[in-house]
């Protein structure tokens, strides 16, 4: 039988790997789980837990190998090479051109669609912004399994269909809008909102004290 691996521990896994390319940066050899403790606050037996799921990582009495455990990580998580688009030629979708920590985890951006004709046709640092109507023939001709949707939220939804018939298998969401679509696709939301509420939790506990 296959085992099931948590979704809590898929979205702990990049936390993991950002302390490994820290502590490899710093030339550290070693990492045991009560040293992730001290850079994220993740119990330790949750991190055993979490990387025993995908194998016997740990050497007796040293921790995890620093290197080691990376690479083994970014294959798991399938951080191999990937090509994406992004949708939106506005302010977001801008800053997300700029973003350099996508070569660190292999992400090609190959291009932005917008529907403003004004912005069609130019350049954001060497990517094309190509119009929306081809986004659909773009997708499948250049096999692009995932999408990154950086558009106002009220045209959300006429960006979404034109997804769904093609064969995209994730979307990154960057508008505040709740996509409907089918099962076959991912969708990983990236609201600030959501973040700062948090925020303001924390902060409301941390004055009753």
């Amino acid at each position: 039988m296959k085992m099931t691996i948590p979704e809590s521990t898929i979205h702990r896994m990049p936390q993991y790997i950002k302390v490994l390319e820290y502590l490899d940066e710093g030339k550290v050899l070693f990492v045991t789980s009560r040293d992730f403790e001290t850079h994220i606050d993740v119990n330790p037996s949750i991190i055993r837990k979490d990387l025993s799921y995908f194998g016997e990582f740990g050497v007796r009495g040293k921790g995890y190998s620093v290197t080691g455990l990376k690479q083994e990580l970014e294959k798991i998580m399938g951080l191999t090479g990937h090509r994406t688009i992004i949708i939106g030629a506005g302010n977001i979708g801008k800053a997300l051109t700029n973003y350099k920590g996508f070569d660190n985890i292999k992400l090609k951006i190959n291009a932005v669609f917008d529907n403003d004709e004004r912005k069609i046709g130019s350049m954001i640092n060497t990517i094309p912004v190509l119009d929306i109507k081809t986004m659909k023939a773009y997708v499948e001709s250049e096999n692009i399994e995932f999408v990154i949707m950086a558009v106002p939220s009220s045209i959300a939804d006429l960006v979404v269909d034109q997804l769904i018939d093609s064969d995209i298998k994730g979307i990154i969401n960057f508008t505040s809008k709740f996509l409907s679509v089918p099962k076959r696709i991912k969708v990983i939301s990236i609201n600030i909102d959501t973040k700062i509420m948090e925020m303001f939790y924390f902060l409301k506990k941390s004055r009753m004290k």
